[in-house]
């Protein structure tokens, strides 16, 4: 008897379960908000360590839902230690930033911070599931994570979209052109050492030159951005960027494709072992460094120093917190 060929099983949706931790924190709210909102995940959990401020995200983000006509995630509250089977673990808790240095400025604070989640963190994504981590320096932390917990370095992103976000904002206001019809990207450290990739600035799909005029004055706008957004004084960070960038991460994740991300450089490009943002490949199984773009040579050589920054910055705090490091 002929039967009819069998159909491919339905994809097994991916994150069925994801928990921010620090939701209720301006970044934490807007990011759970955004996962809710459009699906993301079968069920969110909001974890803080004020857990009365995490609840009133959760019951206000709860009630939003009443005007969604699409399909949203199930959400609750929960607690740090009762995180379990977690695909994907957002990482957004931090001490409060102030309006003076750089992201560093918050290293040792926040290392501090992440050494005590790292236990709950290590436990929720023991099944394998991926650890994005937020908190500034990411780099840093991503790099600091894997040196003091177990959990495999391919299961560890840092988010840094923000600043390729920034770059195509910067070059949209010098070309007058909408930035959604530009295509570029941001390598390096999601910092002071961040490597804009004019060589490859599309266009409405085009390869663009961007005359040495234009590059000045946008490499100027993107990194002094953290001083003025500091300079503002307002004790509250990126959240609409930050989630809307997350969230569409969250979906190259999902169809597992490739995009600039802080990953473990693996060697790539000639970098130390250590996390930066390079050309990823995204899969709910892992991520890894690709290693087949071509970068101009003063672009290689600036995500060169990138690397070797955020390594000698990793290993200090390290040391600073007396933390033995693990082999790599």
């Amino acid at each position: 008897m002929n039967r009819a060929p069998m159909s491919p099983p339905p994809a097994v949706p991916w994150p069925r379960t994801a928990a921010v931790i620090g939701a209720g924190g301006v970044v934490g709210a807007a990011t759970t908000a955004a996962l809710v909102r459009w699906g993301a995940a079968e069920r969110v959990l909001a974890v803080d360590r004020h857990r009365a401020l995490a609840l009133s995200q959760v019951i206000d983000i709860g009630e939003s839902r009443c005007l969604s006509r699409q399909r949203t995630s199930a959400l609750d509250v929960a607690e740090l230690d009762d995180l379990r089977d977690i695909d994907l673990l957002i990482v957004a808790a931090s001490v409060r930033e102030t309006a003076t240095g750089d992201r560093r400025s918050f290293v040792d604070a926040n290392v501090e911070l992440l050494r005590e989640l790292a236990p709950a963190i290590e436990r929720a994504t023991s099944h394998g599931g991926l650890v994005l981590l937020v908190t500034n320096p990411v780099d840093v932390l991503a790099h600091v994570l894997t040196r003091v917990t177990a959990i495999p370095r391919h299961r560890v992103i840092g988010y840094s979209l923000n600043d390729s976000l920034r770059f195509r904002a910067a070059l949209a206001v010098e070309l007058h052109i909408p930035a959604s019809a530009i295509d570029a990207w941001v390598l390096g450290e999601h910092g002071a050492h961040q490597v804009p990739l004019f060589s490859r600035v599309r266009i409405d799909r085009r390869r663009a030159v961007v005359p040495p005029d234009v590059r000045a004055r946008v490499a100027t706008t993107i990194s002094e951005w953290f001083h003025r957004w500091s300079a503002l004084n307002v004790n509250r960070s990126t959240g609409w960027t930050t989630s809307a960038g997350i969230l569409a991460l969250c979906r190259r994740i999902a169809a597992r494709t490739t995009m600039p991300a802080c990953v473990a450089t693996d060697g790539a490009y000639g970098l130390p072992d250590t996390f930066v943002t390079v050309p990823a490949m995204l899969d709910p199984s892992g991520v890894r460094c690709r290693r087949d773009w071509r970068l101009a040579g003063d672009e290689q050589a600036a995500l060169i120093a990138a690397g070797a920054s955020v390594a000698s910055a990793a290993t200090t705090a390290l040391t600073r917190a007396g933390r033995r490091v693990r082999p790599a």
